[in-house]
């Protein structure tokens, strides 16, 4: 299991940065296009997707490249990948079963109450939209400051 803000591996000279963070909360919003049979019970729909992900350890993974601008020495992340556990979540899923309230509140409650297979099958797409948004986050970031400023000797 990942610990919380722990850092494995540092190496300034090469730009490699591998470390744990922990992710109290996280929200988010996509769309779904669901059709599963789970026993007797055939949920299917297109729609909006929200939910909210919590106690999520997360393994960050960066590589930086040096690159010249106006003379200076700055840095930027070439590369970022997220691994992500998640503990628990809760989704919310319009328009299951046609839009049907009654049996969208069932399926609903039955995908919440079964969580775990679902968080299995979002958690893939989920590292690959934090990894993009970590990264331009970095990025956005770290073109304020020099190399110098931001690793000072």
């Amino acid at each position: 299991p990942l610990h919380e803000q722990q850092t494995k591996r540092v190496n300034i000279e090469k730009l490699i940065f591998d470390f744990n963070i922990f992710l109290p909360k996280l929200s988010f919003k996509g769309k779904y296009d669901l059709k599963i049979k789970l026993l007797l019970l055939n949920i299917a729909g297109v729609g909006d997707l929200s939910g909210v992900i919590e106690n999520n350890q997360a393994r960050v993974k960066l590589l930086c490249e040096k690159y010249a601008k106006d003379g200076k020495e700055y840095v930027r992340v070439k590369k970022l990948v997220v691994r992500i556990q998640i503990e628990k979540g809760r989704f919310d899923m319009k328009d299951l079963f046609r839009g049907d309230p009654v049996l969208s509140q069932a399926g609903n409650q039955f995908i919440n109450e079964n969580s775990r297979l679902f968080l299995d099958e979002l958690t893939p797409g989920l590292e690959r939209s934090l990894s993009d948004t970590f990264k331009a986050t970095a990025n956005e970031i770290m073109q304020q400051a020099t190399f110098d400023e931001i690793f000072p000797a």
